[in-house]
């Protein structure tokens, strides 16, 4: 994902701001305050997320109603299985069904981050506090282009598996994908 970012990134044209700008000089840092506040704010948010959904998701994610068991949270049905192997007592919990298909929780969180870092793509188009980060992006056919294939191949990911042996084709993410369908 990086390296396809970086090649969409990277034939983003210049804007006249850019272009009339005094030169930097040479002890001048390459990141600048405002991209570093960028980096940040952006690692932050997509980490508290992230730890959110990864130890309180299997309390608030619901449950398809139509998810047939092993699948399913064992304890009331309502709320996602945990993808955690073990709880924090060493208590099994998804150890005993990762033979069958990889977490549903996991893959949950896996789409999230990748998500994730396609909007922050989105969003690294601009470096000086723009509100309007989608500005000027149907003048760049090939970041379009990328952005397409990235989203084109996460969904890919997501939900491809070969129907006979209910294996993954690209990952190991669930066997029936985010939702049963």
């Amino acid at each position: 994902m990086d390296s396809l970012a970086s090649l969409a990134l990277a034939t983003e044209l210049p804007v006249d701001e850019l272009l009339h700008r005094p030169p930097y000089r040479k002890r001048e840092y390459i990141i600048s305050r405002k991209m570093v506040k960028h980096i940040a704010g952006q690692s932050i948010f997509q980490a508290l997320v992230l730890f959110f959904f990864v130890f309180v998701g299997p309390s608030v994610i619901k449950e398809d109603q139509n998810m047939p068991a092993p699948y399913t949270n064992i304890k009331n049905g309502e709320y996602i299985l945990s993808g955690m192997l073990n709880d924090f007592d060493l208590e099994p919990l998804y150890s005993k069904y990762k033979h069958i298909t990889p977490s549903r929780h996991l893959s949950i969180i896996f789409n999230m981050f990748v998500w994730m870092q396609i909007f922050n793509m989105l969003c690294a188009r601009k470096i000086n506090d723009e509100i309007n980060f989608l500005e000027g992006i149907h003048t760049n056919a090939m970041f379009i282009a990328v952005l397409i294939f990235i989203i084109g191949l996460q969904v890919f990911v997501m939900t491809a598996y070969h129907y006979e042996t209910k294996i993954s084709l690209a990952f190991s993410t669930h066997k029936l994908g985010l939702t049963e369908g």
